[in-house]
């Protein structure tokens, strides 16, 4: 496994540690990056099912409707936190994207200005400390951001902007 999907060894012993986990991950494995997919197995998947207590075998999640969520992902058509979110709605049954209304990721700065000004605006004592250099107070900015746009923003962009402006 560790030579097919080229995963660390590590990541290979916390598959190893369920069947079910396994065989689900190869299953994945063959329709979307192995190691794309490896993340968001042994993190994701396996977090959601821990939460609830539950094992793969007691809940009716689809393989292709799992690759969907990370294909929308990877495309970059929603963003890591509306995938993780997805991923813990499919408890107790996955469900497909096709045909679901999904607010996806907003990556237009012309969009993103008006929020982000917004929060600037409110937020004034974050950007002092951030013009001060004090550089971990741009995730709190960034996740006002987020709150805002209901998870939506991109936050690389959203980073950008902030930087940008508070120079």
């Amino acid at each position: 496994m560790i030579k097919k999907y080229k995963i660390e060894e590590k990541d290979a012993e916390v598959l190893a540690k369920n069947l079910d986990i396994v065989e689900f991950f190869e299953q994945a494995a063959g329709k979307i990056d192995g190691k794309f997919a490896l993340h968001w197995v042994i993190k994701e998947l396996a977090g959601m099912l821990n939460y609830n207590k539950k094992k793969l075998s007691e809940v009716d999640i689809r393989v292709e409707h799992f690759v969907e969520v990370l294909e929308a992902v990877k495309k970059g058509k929603i963003t890591e936190g509306q995938g993780k979110k997805m991923i813990q709605e499919f408890y107790p049954r996955s469900f497909s994207l096709k045909g679901r209304k999904i607010e996806g990721k907003i990556s237009d700065s012309s969009q993103l200005g008006e929020v982000v000004q917004e929060v600037l605006r409110k937020e004034k004592e974050a950007v002092e400390k951030l013009k001060k250099g004090d550089d971990k107070v741009i995730n709190y900015l960034i996740g006002q951001v987020m709150k805002e746009t209901k998870g939506r923003a991109d936050f690389k962009v959203v980073s950008e902007m902030i930087r940008k402006l508070v120079k």
